[in-house]
């Protein structure tokens, strides 16, 4: 539990609870178009492979990432969905678990966007839907979208994932987490980015409908857990460390 505080305080402390349940309130109608948003989410989980592996390849070709703007033959961050990331927040996590960990597994690698603010560590493992996500002097698992299976063992000290988790089905949720506990070495550390149906903005983006009672049912007995709401204004960060 010793890294979960410490790392908690490397994260500005700036989510309101009360302007989310203000907003989720506006969003959600006080729920009446629940229904409606739980078919959008299972309609876009059940084809998000297709949409990422075409996604890649038109980004590739645009020299841009899918979280940027691209005006005018040009990429612009201004306004874009990175803005809402708190990028030196990160950056300080990983620097502080690199001084006392080896290893981090990026799951949904995407382009390798995020190899700069994790690029302290000694070993970097990326993974993703496409060989189009094989960045050169980087070792890469190609997963199934459907598991984890691919990755071994007692691999890693840490798991890192952004914009991934979001939009997959509960039932792969499950999956990928119930994995961790393998996959993660004795005090290991996950730090990933999840849908959360009571934070506002994920409620808004229509991201997967479960809530941190969710994670807890699955993590609690292996892992220490904190969730954060400050490191992404989209939705929830998890962060657990391996008991």
């Amino acid at each position: 539990m010793y890294h979960l505080n410490e790392i908690k305080k490397l994260i500005p402390q700036n989510f309101s609870k009360f302007k989310n349940i203000f907003k989720l309130i506006l969003y959600s109608k006080l729920f009446l178009n629940f229904f409606k948003k739980k078919n959008n989410v299972i309609k876009f989980s059940n084809k998000f492979y297709d949409i990422w592996s075409k996604e890649i390849i038109k980004d590739k070709s645009l020299k841009k990432n899918w979280r940027q703007k691209y005006e005018a033959g040009l990429v612009k961050n201004i306004d874009s969905h990175f803005s809402q990331t708190n990028f030196d927040a990160l950056k300080k996590i990983f620097l502080y678990l690199s001084e006392r960990y080896d290893s981090i597994l990026d799951i949904g690698s995407y382009d390798g966007y995020f190899i700069q603010y994790y690029q302290s560590f000694k070993k970097i493992y990326l993974s993703d839907i496409t060989d189009h996500s094989k960045i050169a002097n980087y070792s890469f698992y190609k997963l199934n979208g459907l598991n984890l299976d691919i990755i071994p063992d007692n691999k890693v000290d840490v798991i890192f994932s952004i914009d991934t988790f979001i939009r997959l089905s509960p039932d792969i949720l499950k999956k990928y987490f119930l994995s961790f506990k393998r996959i993660i070495k004795k005090n290991g550390i996950f730090i990933c980015h999840i849908p959360d149906m009571y934070t506002a903005e994920s409620y808004k983006k229509s991201f997967t409908m479960v809530d941190k009672k969710f994670y807890k049912n699955l993590l609690e007995d292996d892992f220490n857990l904190i969730f954060d709401n400050n490191i992404s204004m989209t939705s929830s960060f998890i962060i657990g460390q391996k008991k």
